[in-house]
């Protein structure tokens, strides 16, 4: 079964961010053009540039870059001036960008940002489509594309080009696959399934030919992977083996996970790791009493913390309901409530002095991090 990922829109017009101080808190709404409906804040890097896409009035969506320090905002390049539609979902720590656009036939292919612009990495033979979600400091790009049967994880490199790390059948159309995370040290993570068949959270490494499952088996358990540190954890969302909801998970590679809690709402995602093991997400579902919450979270120390709960009272927000990503350094991304409104945030927190979660051994291998399960 696919899960609807209750993705965060961010409406707003241009505005001046006002940052809050908070017990060591700071918290500061991103800009967006007059005329923008939805924003999606996505991505981070230690630098504090922030990645995602606005909408227009028209519905289309156009890849975007804020700055940390006070929200300003930046449009990155179009592929296609013809079809000007495009999203970014991660940013590594030497400012390179990935996501997908629309290209001049109107196919969305998987796109890398740099300093020169805008560049179309293509497909694997055979393939329609492409999408890029996420991308290590070396470079090394991971995503998903249509191939000549199904669709395939794959990685990319400059000097190396697009490379097929294929499904649980390559040869079958019904077999999808993608990468949402890839670490410094080449841990590919992300989901394989059959189609009309339970998601599996799934992990690899470069040059694999096959998705590695590492949800239980079992045709009611539902998985992803959602991102990688260098530590090798692995985190995303899994449901128990008997079927139910989707809670937020660190996977142990093996087919074991740990249930990470849900702050007693019937879903929980773990959409990011930083390097310190610092874990950040979403919970939502009905709160017993036919009000649908959702709450935005950072789990560290073996404790799942409501973010509006490190906030003072009288910052304008109401409700953070969306925490996309988190840098090393502490720098948190997402969306809620503003004075009324739906907006992006950018949150800075103080890095902690361990880790504080458990890591359960994922591979041998000790491996960035990273995610976006959209597109499958």
């Amino acid at each position: 079964m696919k899960f609807s990922k209750f993705l965060v829109v961010a409406a707003l017009g241009a505005v001046v961010p006002v940052s809050v101080a908070s017990a060591g808190y700071t918290i500061t709404p991103l800009q967006a053009p007059a005329g923008t409906t939805d924003m999606y804040a996505v991505g981070v890097n230690n630098a504090g540039q922030i990645v995602g896409h606005i909408a227009d009035a028209n519905g289309n969506s156009h890849a975007a870059m804020w700055t940390a320090s006070n929200g300003a905002f930046t449009a990155l390049p179009d592929l296609s001036a013809t079809n000007p539609i495009s999203e970014a979902y991660r940013i590594n720590n030497n400012g390179q960008i990935v996501g997908k656009a629309r290209n001049d036939a109107n196919a969305n292919h998987a796109v890398l940002w740099d300093t020169t612009g805008a560049h179309d990495i293509g497909t694997l033979p055979g393939g329609a489509f492409s999408f890029a979600q996420d991308i290590n400091d070396n470079g090394v790009i991971a995503g998903s594309s249509g191939a000549a049967h199904g669709q395939h994880a794959f990685t990319w490199t400059a000097g190396g080009g697009m490379v097929d790390n294929g499904s649980q059948n390559p040869n079958s159309n019904t077999a999808l696959a993608g990468w949402n995370a890839i670490n410094n040290n080449g841990l590919v993570a992300g989901t394989s399934y059959i189609l009309f068949s339970p998601f599996k959270a799934s992990m690899g490494h470069l040059g694999d030919t096959m998705p590695t499952q590492i949800s239980p088996a079992g045709q009611f358990s539902n998985g992803m992977a959602l991102a990688v540190n260098d530590a090798g954890t692995i985190v995303g969302w899994q449901s128990a083996p008997t079927g139910g909801s989707p809670h937020a998970a660190i996977f142990d590679g093996h087919g074991g996970f740990q249930d990470l809690g849900s702050f007693g709402l019937s879903d929980s995602w773990a959409e990011d790791i930083n390097e310190s093991g610092v874990i950040v997400g979403r919970a939502f579902g009905d709160d017993g009493n036919g009000t649908f919450i959702n709450k935005a979270y950072i789990y560290q120390n073996g404790q799942m913390t409501d973010l509006m709960t490190l906030l003072d009272n009288g910052t304008g927000w109401t409700e953070l309901f969306s925490a996309s990503a988190i840098s090393d350094n502490g720098i948190i991304v997402g969306a809620g409530v503003y004075n009324g409104e739906i907006r992006g945030f950018v949150l800075t927190v103080p890095e902690p002095a361990t880790a504080g979660i458990l890591i359960l051994g994922t591979t041998g291998l000790l491996a960035t991090r990273r995610r976006r399960s959209a597109n499958y």
